[in-house]
């Protein structure tokens, strides 16, 4: 019971990690376009 508990939330933070990354990469992204196209 307490096992499959500590996995789930394991499973939770890999998920919120994972969108928390594909976030940041994507502003990253349009910050580098930004800059592209001013320069």
């Amino acid at each position: 019971m307490t096992n499959s508990f500590q996995y789930h939330i394991l499973i939770s933070i890999n998920d919120i990690g994972e969108i928390y990354l594909r976030y940041v990469k994507s502003i990253l992204y349009h910050f580098e376009l930004c800059i592209m196209e001013t320069t």
